[in-house]
């Protein structure tokens, strides 16, 4: 991981744009291929990933997404190590916090195989193959979520022993991005498993695949967060940043 360096911080944001499209060209993608599939419902993303060309399309822009995530969770590591290094060097002691950060950079880690699983196995191949689309479905937000909440509780802790103004700036994005993908997560798993709070089947598909739509677009978000502390401890402005 010591390798990693400023030419690599193209990533975090490549995460969000590229992440982004891809919801965006498979969604216009199936609306214009599969119109009967708008009928009376609405489309969730795994609907829409699991029929050419959207999944074509999908398939190839996780091969961005996903290299792009598993640098992005290795910068992270490394800048939030230099940061324990120096609160270190004050005597406090960082075992907890360097914990928080290892257990943070592995769960996101797992999470970008997971997102790049769930776009190859596909709701129409088959039962197995819808059965693992599932799952790495549910693998890949609730690594995600958990990782986000660990690298936050982690910066928090951090700032609290070394406060500087740009780790300040980039842990009130994180706890942001991290509490309402948190809340929404819960309110998406409440609708996946019960929706008779609707009067109507349309509103509560439509209440689901927007709160899906969002929280994904919440998770390519995350990277975005973490970017001023990247730039700072990773990038070549590294040696201005307070200690």
């Amino acid at each position: 991981m010591q390798g990693l360096g400023p030419r690599l911080l193209w990533c975090p944001p490549a995460v969000f744009v590229v992440g982004v499209a891809a919801l965006i060209v498979s969604w216009s993608l199936f609306f214009a291929y599969y119109p009967q599939g708008f009928v009376g419902t609405l489309p969730t993303i795994s609907e829409t990933i699991s029929r050419a060309p959207a999944s074509y399309a999908f398939q190839l822009a996780m091969c961005v997404v996903t290299p792009s995530i598993v640098v992005t969770w290795l910068l992270t590591f490394n800048a939030a190590r230099a940061h324990l290094a120096q609160i270190a060097a004050g005597g406090v002691d960082v075992t907890v916090m360097a914990r928080l950060n290892l257990i943070a950079s592995i769960l996101g880690i797992v999470a970008g195989v997971f997102l790049a699983g769930l776009s190859a196995f596909q709701l129409h191949s088959g039962h197995i193959s819808h059965r693992l689309h599932i799952w790495l479905s549910e693998g890949f937000y609730t690594t995600q979520i958990l990782a986000y909440i660990f690298d936050t509780i982690c910066a928090k802790m951090r700032n609290r022993h070394a406060p500087n103004p740009v780790l300040a700036r980039s842990l009130r994005a994180r706890a942001g991005v991290t509490l309402i993908t948190s809340t929404l997560s819960l309110i998406f798993l409440y609708l996946y498993l019960e929706r008779s709070i609707f009067p109507d089947p349309f509103i509560a598909q439509a209440f689901y695949v927007t709160c899906e739509y969002v929280l994904a677009t919440l998770c390519f978000t995350y990277p975005l967060a973490a970017y001023p502390e990247l730039r700072a401890y990773v990038g070549p402005v590294r040696s201005a940043v307070p200690a």
